[in-house]
């Protein structure tokens, strides 16, 4: 009987700590300028046309609901990166290459980028946004509670008897 007891008591611990973990969706972002985009909260990308002989900016509107890293990683065959600004930090960005920014806290971010076609056609380029989240708090307790509990139950686990005839 206080076996059970013990058991039912982990167990509304454990729903109770699951009643506290929140959304699963991290981030969403909102193409401000145009580009075709999409993105379901972890993982997205966009993709422009440009103009020949133009040079042109875009402007990415990104709502993160949580802390995590935001990895961007640009491609094109005929457009040039001329310009990328995150966080503070201005750079020339190279094709092809993941670009990580530790996302601090919830919030709206602007991550700006600026093109260059210099063929005497259209091009086009693109892009992906892979966000991972910092786990939440809620997932790290239900994470110890588990481990507490299944240690609480190997250190209480009896010795089976053995009859002697």
């Amino acid at each position: 009987m206080k076996r059970l007891k013990v058991l039912l008591a982990g167990a509304a611990a454990m729903a109770g700590s699951m009643a506290l973990a929140g959304s699963a969706q991290a981030a969403t972002y909102v193409c401000t300028t145009g580009p075709v985009c999409s993105f379901d909260g972890t993982t997205g990308g966009f993709t422009v046309r440009r103009a020949a002989q133009t040079t042109a900016g875009d402007l990415f509107e990104i709502v993160f609901a949580t802390a995590g890293t935001l990895k961007v990683t640009l491609t094109s065959a005929q457009a040039n990166f001329t310009h990328l600004a995150f966080l503070g930090q201005s750079f020339t960005p190279s094709k092809g290459t993941p670009y990580a920014f530790n996302i601090a806290s919830s919030g709206t971010y602007l991550l700006s980028l600026t093109t260059q076609n210099g063929t005497a056609r259209p091009a086009a380029f693109s892009g992906t946004f892979d966000f991972a989240a910092v786990p939440e708090p809620a997932a790290w307790g239900m994470m110890i509670a588990g481990v507490a509990m299944a240690g609480a139950a190997l250190r209480r686990r009896r010795a089976p008897r053995v009859a002697i005839a």
